[in-house]
């Protein structure tokens, strides 16, 4: 049962800090990752795709125990776009081999929200 939602950046120590966690506390938890920003800039369409691939092995190394995920972009450019689609869109398609609940609101951009209705249809 979940008793507990940690909002976290998607960030190497925040997943280990997590991994660290027992058993039993990681099967009450689950975990809310929010892709980080760039301090100095945008990202650009590598280094995204750079990132992503690096959070995959992550979450194969780390993570494999959790049973859902929640996933965000929301400190993203809205115009941050990758193969030609929505950052969430290649996001969503490349982690879906694991647990991720994709997130939406009211104030993200229609691409967005597309990304998770692609990323449904696809299940």
């Amino acid at each position: 049962m979940n008793n507990y939602i940690p909002f976290l950046k998607l960030k190497q120590n925040e997943i280990l800090a997590i991994s660290a966690l027992s058993p039993d506390i990681k099967s009450s938890l689950t975990p809310f990752f929010d892709f980080p920003r760039k301090q100095e800039s945008e990202y650009k369409e590598a280094e995204f795709k750079k990132k992503v691939h690096k959070a995959i092995r992550q979450f194969q190394t780390h993570l494999s125990g959790l049973t859902e995920i929640y996933l965000d972009t929301f400190d993203l450019s809205s115009s941050l776009q990758i193969d030609g689609d929505d950052c969430y869109k290649y996001l969503l398609q490349h982690l879906s081999l694991f647990p991720i609940i994709p997130t939406v609101s009211i104030d993200r951009s229609p691409s967005h929200i597309r990304a998770v209705e692609d990323s449904k249809e696809d299940l």
